[in-house]
């Protein structure tokens, strides 16, 4: 339970994955542009706001609030280093003679 929340976490504050919390946006977007025109389908709303970037509708605001049409907070990064401690031991020769 902890790795699973542990990894929700780093997926939602470093990844584009909390872009995903979007979802519910989108789907209520996708209704209202039904509401308007019952021939919308969802292959054409996603064509309408994923393809036609320089073209603003009455609605722009709420179509920048849809998953990855905007770019939010910063690119984190995480990096791990290991740093080994080398530890040597001297083994004596067992066929060396002792003087």
């Amino acid at each position: 339970m902890l790795s699973i929340l542990l990894l929700s976490a780093y997926l939602i504050s470093s990844t584009e994955f909390s872009q995903m919390l979007k979802l519910p946006l989108l789907l209520e977007h996708f209704n209202e542009h039904k509401t308007w025109n019952e021939g919308t389908t969802l292959w054409s709303f996603m064509i309408m706001h994923y393809t036609n970037n320089d073209v603003k509708y009455a609605d722009h605001d709420k179509d920048m609030q849809l998953p990855f049409k905007s770019k939010e907070g910063s690119l984190n990064s995480l990096s791990l280093s290991f740093i080994q401690n080398f530890t040597s031991i001297k083994l004596g020769n067992p066929f060396e003679r002792e003087s």
